[in-house]
């Protein structure tokens, strides 16, 4: 069995190489299992910053404007983007004008889906 270095290095290669075909990458899992941890190394990787929507500031300035933060550069890392449904629309809307690849890596909590109080909505066909 591989070591932990070793599986995170697949991993890391799996995404970059699905960055190169979608425009669209998503990181979903239980909690604790890296994909925070994998979103640092991409964000080392391409010299660029996570939208963490678990750090207050941030997501209450993602509340008030996401189409800014999802128009940034590419790749935009967006981790824990459950906590703020409208940021899928907004990616769907900037999507909707440019479909080259690599544009968006998301990481979320499979509990995102669970029957709980709170549910995502389908901004679209295909999410």
């Amino acid at each position: 069995m591989p070591g932990q270095e070793a599986i995170e290095r697949r991993v890391r290669q799996i995404v970059l190489d699905r960055l190169t075909e979608e425009p669209l990458v998503l990181l979903q899992g239980s909690r604790t299992v890296g994909k925070t941890y994998l979103l640092n190394d991409l964000a080392t990787y391409f010299r660029t910053e996570i939208v963490d929507l678990d750090d207050p500031p941030t997501l209450d300035a993602v509340r008030s404007d996401p189409a800014t933060f999802v128009a940034g550069p590419s790749p935009v890392l967006i981790d824990e983007y459950q906590h703020e449904p409208a940021v899928l629309a907004a990616i769907k809307a900037e999507l909707n004008k440019d479909l080259r690849p690599g544009r968006f890596v998301l990481a979320g909590s499979t509990s995102t889906f669970s029957p709980t109080p709170r549910r995502l909505p389908r901004p679209g066909a295909g999410w």
